[in-house]
């Protein structure tokens, strides 16, 4: 699976606290051993074109 990265994503993550951003860092990492691993709750949110989102923490989610 591809994962990419927009700028305007990039800005939003930025923003965010550092607590989450090393969060959102530990979960890309487990996302690219096991995408669906069950902590991530890793779903589709859009068909066309392809984009999903996965659980950072409880309280956020990147997409």
């Amino acid at each position: 699976m591809k994962s990419i990265v927009t700028k305007a994503f990039r800005q939003k993550l930025d923003e965010l606290p550092a607590s989450v951003q090393e969060q959102a860092a530990k979960a890309y990492d487990l996302w690219r051993l096991d995408p669906y691993h069950n902590s991530l709750h890793f779903k589709q949110v859009r068909q066309n074109p392809s984009i999903y989102s996965a659980r950072v923490t409880l309280n956020y989610r990147g997409y």
